[in-house]
């Protein structure tokens, strides 16, 4: 994990981080944005986080209050449980990475923002999964400007993600290409609009995933 997004594949899907769930919502996509994209190193056993920030005004600081400097924050809980806390690493630039267990962070910064990288490796896969192995997910990206602005903004929705499991998402890994999952719910035919889903393996209930339907059941 070095911050070098030039070495990830042409092909990365990378996913908006554009929920602004506290302060200030930005401007627009220069004042403040963000993407992030995930890989899977099913041998090592290592979860790659990258994330990519747009901002006109980067603010680098190694001390100072949380809502007072720009940064990252990555939350993951490998249990995946109802009621499990999430471990949260935290980057706030070069030299600054507040984490608890194996990590690696590299920071980059750039004329029109900067990139945050994690190298995460997880424990063993635990006896209870089965086809597929999922864990609670979520990243959240702050921004302070010199005018004392400040911007929260989160891959998913809701804020206090390192305490509550609900307000986390979750990322499917598999040691095969990722394919595209397409799932389309309805009741009495009509479209089950922005409701959760709980998908488990067939081989194994201790593995799941919750999913969020849109406006037309997809």
């Amino acid at each position: 994990a070095d911050g070098d997004i030039s070495d990830w594949p042409a092909d990365t899907r990378f996913q908006s981080i554009d929920y602004p769930e506290y302060g200030t919502s930005p401007q627009d996509g220069t004042d403040f944005s963000a993407r992030t994209a995930v890989a899977w190193d099913a041998d090592q056993r290592a979860l790659y986080v990258v994330v990519e920030v747009a901002d006109q005004d980067v603010f680098i600081s190694e001390t100072g209050a949380w809502n007072q400097r720009d940064g990252c924050e990555l939350y993951l809980d490998t249990q995946h449980g109802s009621n499990d806390s999430a471990t949260q690493f935290v980057s706030h630039g070069p030299g600054d990475a507040t984490s608890h267990g194996p990590v690696q962070v590299g920071w980059s910064q750039h004329e029109a923002g900067y990139v945050c990288e994690w190298r995460v490796e997880l424990p063993e896969k635990p006896a209870n999964r089965g086809s597929f192995e999922a864990i609670a997910f979520d990243l959240s990206v702050s921004d302070f400007d010199r005018d004392g602005s400040y911007s929260w903004m989160a891959w998913g929705p809701g804020v206090q993600k390192q305490t509550t499991a609900a307000r986390r998402g979750d990322v499917i890994l598999t040691e095969s290409a990722a394919k595209d999952l397409e799932i389309s719910y309805t009741w009495d035919n009509v479209p089950g609009s922005r409701m959760l889903l709980r998908l488990h393996a067939a081989d194994a209930p201790g593995s799941h995933a919750t999913l969020r339907t849109d406006a037309e059941g997809m």
